[in-house]
């Protein structure tokens, strides 16, 4: 949930459904890997990098989905648009 969290609330690059697109593949993936391991330990061995923990791997699909799926979503138009606020809305 941080990634996801501090990703939507300082910065608006990334498109709120893929954001939570990415949340959820990190966390099912996170816990699959720890699931392999019968819940005992969270060092998964990744092939062809090694072990790390469970959680690395977890947070970087999170970030590449979230990433791939902005640039999916945004060309239909579902991205949040810029700010149309014009300067006379402040002034009662």
């Amino acid at each position: 949930i941080f990634p996801a969290v501090i990703v939507g609330v300082y910065t608006r690059w990334f498109h709120p459904w893929a954001l939570f697109a990415g949340w959820l593949t990190g966390m099912a993936s996170g816990t699959w890997m720890v699931s392999t391991l019968h819940f005992k330990g969270s060092v998964f061995v990744v092939p062809h990098v090694g072990g790390m923990y469970a959680a690395v791997p977890a947070l970087l699909l999170n970030l590449f989905v979230a990433t791939i799926l902005t640039f999916i979503l945004r060309p239909t138009g579902l991205a949040p648009g810029r700010d149309t606020t014009d300067a006379t809305a402040y002034v009662g």
